[in-house]
């Protein structure tokens, strides 16, 4: 009979940074597909934005494979790729002097800000503090 004991159910903040990051994974590859249909012959620079979109997607993939088997480390890797993207992304901006108000609403910068925010919360520490159920 499955354990429904409070600390058995994964609390709805987990859930939902589970969906972001999931979301943010299959954003990160769609990119990665552009970047390599589109640009790719463009020289060094989209190589290397393809290299980066590729070691991110796998990192990512490991993270969520971690989270859902509470594992700690997993929840500070997930934490830690979202705040590369998500800086990268704006570093890139500034340097264009494109960075305006409206870029900071996009699914670009707001998806990352929501897992960190997300996985940063208290139940979400608990729930990775705690032992996995086996």
């Amino acid at each position: 009979m499955a354990d429904t004991s409070e600390l058995a159910r994964r609390p709805r903040i987990v859930g939902v940074a589970d969906f972001v990051l999931t979301l943010q994974l299959g954003l990160t590859i769609v990119g990665a597909a552009f970047v390599l249909a589109l640009g790719a012959s463009g020289g060094v620079i989209p190589l290397l934005l393809l290299a980066v979109a590729l070691v991110a997607a796998v990192t990512l993939w490991w993270a969520l494979r971690g989270m859902r088997r509470r594992e700690r480390r997993a929840r500070w890797t997930a934490v830690a790729v979202e705040a590369f993207q998500l800086a990268l992304l704006l570093g890139v901006q500034v340097a264009d002097h494109d960075l305006t108000a409206g870029d900071l609403l996009a699914p670009n910068v707001f998806l990352p800000v929501t897992a960190i925010v997300l996985l940063l919360l208290p139940p979400a520490g608990a729930w990775f503090a705690s032992p996995a159920e086996q």
